[in-house]
């Protein structure tokens, strides 16, 4: 019995037959730009990891600094609570990415602060403040929120020592995770 193949037929056949190459080569090229678009958002995840690690060792660096700087102050640990306070809420002013800045007693109560709430805030069981007070260096907190602001910070702290080593102080910087986040997402 012969096979009787209509002028459609062949038609359909030879439209079926030159668009399979064409599909399979469009396949092609979809996986060929899969790979690049895969390695392009892997460099660009690369870049923005290094943003990131390069931003908190500036923040980090610069809040050892301040910390430095207020430890060694003149007369602070001495002083009345509210030069103290005029002090640091003059050095947090200019400077945004922290929410507060505080000198804590070692019975672990602020003594006082940049924004002026501390009115018996305690600190002491704060990770930070422990961290400080045995290590007796520059310490890093986790996560916590403030209780004097009610913002998110990581908390940075440096035991301020007298000329025979012990602790007279604790200083705090609390860096706004918000602010340091929006930074980054702009960068």
């Amino acid at each position: 019995m012969k096979l009787r193949i209509t002028l459609r037929t062949r038609i359909v056949l030879l439209v079926v037959a030159a668009i399979i190459p064409l599909f399979g080569l469009s396949i092609f090229k979809a996986w060929l730009s899969e790979d690049a678009a895969i390695t392009r958002a892997t460099g660009n995840l690369q870049v923005a990891a290094a943003l990131v690690a390069a931003n908190q060792d500036r923040v980090t660096s610069s809040s050892f600094q301040l910390l430095l700087a207020i430890a060694n102050a003149p007369g602070l640990l001495e002083g009345k609570p509210a030069d103290c306070q005029r002090y640091l809420q003059a050095l947090l002013d200019p400077l945004p990415v922290y929410a507060n800045l505080g000198l804590i007693g070692i019975d672990g109560y602020f003594r006082c602060d940049g924004v002026g709430r501390v009115a018996s805030v305690f600190a002491g069981d704060r990770n930070f403040f422990q961290s400080a007070l045995a290590l007796r260096t520059f310490v890093a907190g986790g996560y916590v929120m403030s209780r004097t602001t009610g913002t998110p910070l990581v908390t940075f702290a440096l035991p301020v020592l007298d000329s025979a080593g012990k602790v007279k102080a604790i200083v705090a910087a609390g860096v706004d995770v918000n602010k340091i986040s929006k930074a980054v997402a702009n960068a």
